[in-house]
């Protein structure tokens, strides 16, 4: 006979047990979580588990909501449990959530390694090497476990194998250091670290692995346009004084527009929309159209 798990009184677990549940586990293996967090108060009162929870137990949702202590979930986490809860797809823990087991556990029950060679260090090492990181760790001596742990930055920045490991690899160890995010090692871990790899060291110190090939060589940058004398030209200083206002005048009017959200443009001075205007069609070769700002005194509105 299991002995009878004594709960405090104000929680969910002495109110089941008052309602004739021997325990947590007791109730329906459905709703098995949602009682072990409403034991702890860590469940949301509008959890979409709850008022099926409450039918279940043939109470009124508001019988269970005090139990509920944890912040109100927003809308997408709502719909989400609901979407969960129609497909049952409902995570039940580890203990009562079994999933199939797909191709990729079938490959790993046969002994087979899951490829380790993603991820940009992991890359760097085969390029570096020219072969997979299973057959770099093999050469240099290292693990698979710590090879993975390398690959994944789960190292920390100062630990030791990363120094013999770049010289084998002809890098600069701030290469390697810059992947690695984990926690640095105190003067007593390097040491205990140094005494347990010192072999392996040995071996990665006197590893030369050469690159198969250079890296290839980025392509150069577009050069910008520049003057005889090779400097940076800048095509506004070709303009007249006033051209080179008014475009600039435009610019910083359409960006203020731009940042406040608003579909037109503020009104401009007709001089500089004129001053534009003939530049843009001058640089477009339109000369047979006529723009002028005398136009309104070309023509008598009398005629």
């Amino acid at each position: 006979m299991p002995a009878v798990v004594q709960f405090a009184p104000d929680t969910f677990g002495a109110w089941l047990q008052r309602r004739g549940f021997e325990n947590l586990k007791a109730v329906p293996a459905l709703y098995r979580t949602a009682a072990q967090r409403l034991n702890t108060g860590d469940i949301a009162p509008n959890s979409p588990i709850l008022p099926r929870f409450a039918n279940e137990l043939g109470v009124s949702l508001e019988t269970l909501q005090p139990f509920a202590k944890a912040a109100p979930l927003d809308a997408r986490w709502v719909q989400k449990i609901e979407t969960q809860l129609a497909k049952g797809t409902l995570p039940r823990g580890s203990k009562t959530h079994h999933r199939k087991a797909g191709p990729k556990a079938e490959v790993r029950a046969k002994g087979h390694r899951r490829s380790n060679n993603a991820g940009p260090l992991a890359k760097l090492l085969v390029e570096r090497s020219g072969m997979p990181v299973s057959a770099l760790a093999e050469k240099l001596g290292i693990s698979h476990a710590t090879m993975g742990r390398l690959c994944a930055g789960q190292l920390a920045g100062n630990h030791p194998l990363l120094a013999p490991l770049a010289k084998a690899l002809k890098l600069d160890v701030k290469v390697l250091t810059k992947y690695m995010h984990g926690p640095r090692l105190n003067p007593q871990a390097i040491k205990a670290t140094l005494s347990k790899l010192r072999p392996r060291l040995k071996k990665v110190a006197a590893a030369t692995v050469e690159a198969p090939h250079e890296p290839r060589a980025a392509k150069p940058a577009k050069a910008k346009p520049t003057t005889a004398a090779g400097k940076r030209y800048n095509k506004l200083r070709g303009m007249s004084l006033p051209l080179r206002e008014a475009t600039r005048a435009m610019i910083a009017t359409l960006n203020v527009a731009i940042m406040r959200g608003e579909t037109h443009m503020p009104p401009l001075p007709l001089r500089d929309l004129y001053l534009l205007l003939v530049d843009y069609l001058d640089t477009k070769g339109v000369h047979d159209v006529l723009v002028d700002p005398n136009f309104a005194t070309l023509f008598d509105p009398r005629s």
